[in-house]
């Protein structure tokens, strides 16, 4: 085949690759975003990998509030709550798929079972199995849930106290509002962008090619003239890969998958949006770590607590004081060295007393009395040797 029915054969494939493109960016549009895909857009898989791992990673546990402060307890759902939920399945894996179902679809739940007030297992339950309908009375007040779990093999109805809700902005029926409704836009429109630029991933119709020629293989002006078209043709394009190889006896075309404008233009409107998406969640960029955690992570972790709290312990419990609590200090083990020079300086400021700094450093508290640092200021020391102390008015004599 010559040079000039190679060129041809890739002028024939640009033609399909427009029309393949058209094809795919038409489809796109009737693609609904939902819980299976969202993960298919980059920002989003960063937001909820990193928020699932995290959160999964923490250990939950019991703490006291009393007049002796706070304190860490056994209890009987510790086991369930960092071990094994249930016999099928892990705690870590119980948390991975709550946060998921919270992040995404604004709701998350988990039933909880009992022999007695012994909490015996917490299973997770899919949010579109399970439906939540108030029970009124004449005087319109809500009395009671009705709670129906019904999937392929089964048909439940728990008591609602034995339901744990994780939820973002619930509504009447306690349906929530994750991604797919609060950024729906924004990530349908990248699905699409997914969608339309996939030609170039799947097949062969989107590849740009290299001539490769050896000196001999072309007059000097034709080399020139090939070398300058080259340059023009694929001037400001992304990532382009464009050759042109010396020492060849014969003309030849390569395949190649350099970027053509169409696809430059729809990876760069995709990295856009997604750039958005992390700016709507009050993240600069992935990587963000710090806004990540002030704007994400705290008020998933203060909603879970809640919810399993409301659920898992006792009343009896909850008015002793009671409460379930995330260890953050998992998530703070990279940053350990700042965050004991921030309780130091609380510390030398007088601002906690030294069993404070210890919980905070995650230290266990100590037996004896409790101090705070206090500053004496100056002091004056005058001829006879006494000491006199502004901030006490206190003169002491040696």
């Amino acid at each position: 085949m010559s040079l000039f029915d190679k060129i041809l054969v890739k002028s024939n494939l640009e033609k399909r690759q427009d029309q393949t493109v058209d094809n795919i960016s038409q489809n796109a549009i009737n693609v609904k975003l939902d819980r299976d895909n969202i993960k298919n857009i980059a920002s989003a898989k960063y937001l909820i990998d990193t928020c699932v791992g995290l959160v999964s990673a923490m250990p939950l546990k019991v703490q006291l509030l009393d007049e002796n402060g706070i304190q860490t307890i056994a209890h009987d759902a510790d086991y369930l709550l960092n071990k094994e939920c249930n016999f099928l399945s892990t705690s870590c894996q119980l948390k991975r798929e709550l946060v998921f179902d919270y992040l995404v679809e604004g709701n998350a739940y988990a039933l909880v079972k009992r022999n007695g007030n012994k909490i015996e297992s917490i299973e997770y339950i899919k949010p579109n199995t399970i439906t939540l309908e108030k029970v009124y009375n004449l005087s319109n007040e809500v009395v009671d849930v009705k709670v129906t779990i019904q999937d392929d093999k089964r048909k439940l109805s728990p008591e609602f106290s034995n339901i744990i809700i994780v939820g973002n902005q619930l509504d009447n029926n306690f349906k929530g509002r994750g991604l797919i409704h609060e950024c729906n836009e924004l990530l349908e429109q990248s699905l699409h962008m997914d969608r339309a630029n996939i030609s170039s991933l799947v097949s062969n119709i989107n590849l740009n090619g290299i001539l490769a020629f050896g000196q001999n293989g072309l007059r000097k002006e034709i080399f020139e003239k090939l070398k300058d078209d080259f340059q023009i043709m694929h001037r400001g394009y992304k990532g382009n890969n464009v050759m042109l190889i010396n020492g060849i006896g014969s003309v030849d075309y390569i395949p190649t998958n350099a970027i053509n404008q169409k696809d430059s233009q729809l990876i760069e409107q995709k990295q856009l949006l997604n750039y958005l998406l992390l700016q709507s969640m009050g993240i600069k960029e992935i990587g963000d770590m710090d806004n990540l955690y002030k704007n994400v992570l705290l008020g998933i972790i203060e909603n879970f607590e809640q919810s399993f709290s409301k659920v898992l312990l006792l009343e009896s419990e909850k008015k002793q004081g009671m409460y379930i609590t995330f260890d953050t200090s998992e998530i703070l083990r990279g940053n350990f060295k700042e965050h004991s020079e921030i309780v130091l300086k609380l510390f030398e400021k007088g601002l906690l007393n030294n069993n404070e700094c210890r919980e905070l450093l995650g230290f266990n508290r100590t037996q004896g009395k409790l101090y705070n640092l206090q500053s004496l200021g100056n002091v004056y020391k005058y001829e006879d040797d006494s000491i006199y102390v502004p901030n006490t008015d206190i003169t002491y004599s040696v």
